[in-house]
């Protein structure tokens, strides 16, 4: 029988959660840089999405970042030590529920965006001021709820019921306003995203679809439909399937602890197995989306690969003639 605690979690459990939310953190975190310096290196895939695209990787890192912290945290502490909410832990959780929330208004932009484009069939002429403007608002709302929790002493780490091992809330769920700061700080803003890109993406796969059969084709590419739009950019339909399966444990984490609250945590029940696989299936998620982006908008994307391999291949033929020069002098020389 594993020791368990009133974390409902063993020492045993909570240790292989902190390893996968630290190895889903670096992933991230490297897979988030290749990323950006794709965008930067590969002028082919410069659109207005790729912008948004990048701003999305910069908060995914940054969460990232942070719960990896949380996790390294974790093993430098024992179990009563990593409950407390220090300094450390405070810090990391206004880093991670800042950028989670500017993460949801990333992705909903670039829907919207998308939407415009393929729906309306609207180019949207977004000039360097209106992209201020959209900088401000995504990175400066989440600023102050987060700001706001942390002034009102909320913000730090409860019993990993509803989180992995890094920090967010010390408020218990079933407590009169712990839903309520658990919807405002991240959750909320989730279901949000999660709605309405669902039903945006829906709408320009049907329009996409009538168009073809308008033109006489099965379905139309979206670079076929708008000039701001590369054929590559199709790609943003599976990263809304991909967001699902990688942070929908969260969500069903939360319902549960909503649903389950007339059982006590420190008791070793019938569902305990599910509520362990979901502990791993969230520590890994919610760490994992900068770098499923990069397999889907680096490995996948066609120009980014070609771009790749003729990089590849160039460095080649240059060692290989640097290596005959060199033959030929040594040839002349004697």
């Amino acid at each position: 029988m594993l020791k368990m605690n009133k974390t409902d979690f063993s020492d045993k459990e909570l240790t292989i959660s902190a390893g996968i939310t630290v190895a889903s953190s670096i992933l991230s975190i490297i897979g988030g840089i290749l990323i950006i310096w794709s965008y930067s290196r590969i002028t082919e895939t410069q659109n207005r999405v790729r912008d948004l695209l990048v701003a999305l990787t910069i908060a995914d890192i940054c969460i990232a970042f942070g719960n990896g912290v949380g996790g390294v945290q974790f093993y430098y502490l024992d179990l009563k030590q990593s409950l407390s909410s220090n300094a450390v832990c405070v810090g990391q959780s206004f880093i991670t529920t800042t950028f989670s929330i500017s993460s949801f208004l990333w992705i909903l932009s670039i829907a919207v965006y998308l939407f415009r484009c393929v729906w309306i069939q609207e180019d949207p002429l977004l000039t360097r001021k209106t992209m201020i403007v959209i900088h401000v608002i995504i990175w400066g709302i989440p600023g102050v709820i987060t700001l706001t929790a942390y002034i009102c002493d909320k913000l730090g780490n409860g019993t990993y019921s509803i989180n992995g091992v890094w920090c967010w809330l010390k408020v218990p769920v079933d407590t009169k306003w712990g839903l309520f700061w658990m919807l405002v700080t991240g959750k909320g803003w989730e279901v949000i995203t999660y709605v309405v890109i669902a039903i945006l993406y829906m709408m320009m796969k049907v329009k996409t679809y009538r168009q073809g059969r308008r033109f006489n084709r099965n379905v139309l590419q979206w670079n076929q439909i708008s000039n701001e739009l590369r054929r590559e950019d199709e790609i943003y339909c599976i990263s809304c399937l991909i967001i699902y399966c990688l942070r929908m444990w969260g969500i069903i984490r939360l319902g549960l602890g909503l649903v389950r609250t007339d059982i006590p945590f420190n008791s070793y029940c019938y569902d305990h197995g599910i509520k362990q696989a979901l502990l791993y299936l969230h520590s890994y998620g919610d760490s994992a989306q900068a770098f499923w982006n990069f397999i889907l908008f680096c490995l996948c994307d066609k120009t980014v690969r070609t771009h790749v391999e003729s990089a590849f291949c160039r460095r080649k033929l240059n060692r290989l003639g640097e290596n005959i020069k060199q033959n030929n002098e040594r040839t002349s020389f004697l």
